[in-house]
């Protein structure tokens, strides 16, 4: 008894209640007996303690037995034990359901004082009426509704809204003010975009961009947006650049159409296709779109430079594609390449997946074959060394990547690599596997140079190396004094829709055990291409 008369004063000091001394740490740490009496609930057992309360007091609701929860230690337990019990109570006893009714009309009166001193509002359940709010007098506005327009100071009147749209002309400087700002505004609220969302909350907004488009009749909200968003006066053209014809507005994708309805359109370009044409013909003006050799369609074509280019999507060119259109299955990419080198073009290939996940290295190659380049670095300035890493440069600027190497030949400038050599060596012969500069950069003889110093250093006296025909690459092989052995023969890819595997690597260390058929209902496919070439270089 001694203890627990302590613990009220310790609790109680000068007779107010202290939450900081009922913390449980301080009273196990002062008074360890009690705590271990009551710390299963412990609040409510030290609640029950202080008031000599031996069993938890019941719901007074008379039809209901259940036990209250403790408030908190200061205020003890509650009188009931939920909503609904407060409810039936409050039917039974019309003087403690009048008392609730009175308290919350009190609280409401006193909280719209406070909170809309400028407004005379008479409150309901779902509407209030605001009284002799505007020209037009009282107005009924929904309670969500006043809720929302009334914390962006909104106007809540409907009418006035329709007579501000009716008289107000745009300025040049809203419309453009509006522009600058609509990337935020379509973020914040795209999703609510209707007619009466916009008369409700910025019937301004709304007048610029009805005023934007009343040239043109007899469209959506939506499309209207999608013309304001892009700063358009009429429907954009084509993407083809043989075709003039107007695009039109898709609702499921919310923005307009890239290519026109015209079936040649679309079935025989694709975005890839236009991304790479707009891209070279801002650096060289006589690239063309579409070029036929004996009735067969090449994508692009950079005329000053005798260079096709292809842009093979990986799905359209899988050979089940390819099956399915009666063409030759394995020869078709090596009989364009041969056909594209007999007129005297070169044929660059960039596979779908390359311009997707290597697009960087894509562009510096195809501005090194049009002779543009972003940066220009004298070789006098540079000085070569041998490395070990070369992992990382070669992912970053090596269109096929990096592989195993025995000597990794670099040039530096301002101690950073910026091209490099690499070599493997097979029986007493070497093989050239990569070369490469960073992207973008023009450093004359860097191939010759590092060529050199290999020969030298390691007194070499023959050198293989294999090129790819998907990029045409001949020029290095005569700087550096290759000869041309011929074609290896055309080789294959396995494909998923979205990366290309190399048929050795692939079956060695994923699928050894499986056969073709069973590769091919795990939903791969393959894709041939155009084989390589073989050089030799003897001293």
């Amino acid at each position: 008894m001694e203890q627990i008369e302590k613990l009220k004063e310790y609790i109680y000091p000068n007779g107010i209640y202290s939450n900081i001394r009922s913390n449980s740490a301080l009273i196990r740490k002062y008074f360890p007996l009690i705590y271990e009496k009551i710390k299963d609930d412990y609040k409510t057992n030290l609640y029950m303690l202080l008031h000599d309360i031996k069993e938890i007091p019941k719901c007074k609701n008379p039809t209901c037995n259940n036990k209250v929860k403790l408030k908190n230690i200061s205020k003890g337990f509650r009188k009931f034990c939920c909503n609904k019990c407060i409810a039936k109570y409050q039917k039974t006893d019309k003087e403690f359901g009048d008392k609730i009714s009175k308290t919350h009309k009190e609280k409401n009166k006193e909280h719209f004082k406070n909170k809309y001193p400028d407004l005379n509002v008479v409150t309901g359940k779902t509407i209030y009426i605001l009284k002799n709010y505007c020209i037009h007098g009282d107005i009924k506005i929904k309670t969500s509704i006043f809720n929302r327009l009334y914390a962006d100071k909104k106007c809540l009147c409907k009418q006035c809204n329709e007579d501000l749209i009716n008289n107000y002309i745009p300025s040049k400087e809203d419309i453009n003010l509006f522009l600058d700002n609509f990337n935020v505004f379509y973020k914040r609220h795209s999703l609510a975009f209707k007619d009466s969302w916009f008369l409700e909350h910025y019937p301004k907004e709304y007048k610029i961009i009805l005023e934007w488009t009343k040239h043109i009749k007899n469209i959506s909200l939506s499309e209207r947006i999608c013309f304001f968003k892009n700063k358009l006066k009429d429907y954009p053209k084509c993407k083809n650049p043989k075709c003039n014809k107007k695009t039109h507005f898709k609702p499921s994708q919310n923005n307009f159409t890239i290519f026109c309805n015209s079936y040649a359109c679309q079935r025989n370009t694709s975005t890839q296709e236009i991304e790479i044409f707009e891209f070279l013909k801002t650096y060289e003006s006589s690239t063309q779109f579409k070029y036929f050799i004996d009735k067969k369609e090449y994508d692009l074509l950079v005329k000053d430079k005798n260079l096709l280019i292809e842009h093979n999507g990986l799905i359209w060119h899988g050979d089940t594609n390819i099956l399915e259109n009666k063409k030759d299955i394995t020869n078709y990419h090596y009989n364009r390449y041969v056909l594209a080198k007999n007129n005297g073009f070169d044929l660059f290939n960039i596979w779908g997946d390359e311009w997707k996940f290597k697009k960087d290295i894509i562009k510096s190659m195809l501005l090194s074959k049009i002779d543009v380049y972003k940066e220009k670095i004298d070789i006098i300035n540079c000085v070569i060394k041998e490395i070990n890493n070369t992992k990382q440069f070669l992912n970053n600027t090596h269109i096929e990547g990096w592989c195993k190497s025995s000597k990794n030949i670099g040039l530096f400038y301002n101690d950073k690599l910026v091209s490099l050599m690499t070599f493997k060596k097979i029986n007493d012969n070497y093989e050239l596997l990569r070369f490469c500069n960073i992207l973008y950069a023009d450093i004359k003889n860097a191939s010759a140079e590092l060529f050199q110093y290999f020969i030298n250093t390691y007194k070499v006296k023959k050198i293989l190396s294999y090129s790819s025909c998907d990029y045409p690459n001949l020029n290095l092989y005569k700087l550096l004094g290759f000869k041309e052995l011929g074609h290896t023969g055309i080789n294959y890819w396995w494909c998923n829709n979205i990366h290309r595997f190399n048929c050795n690597k692939f079956d060695k260390n994923k699928l050894n055990k499986l056969n073709e058929e069973s590769i091919r209902q795990l939903g791969y496919y393959k894709i041939w291409n155009s084989g390589h070439l073989k050089f030799e270089w003897q001293k």
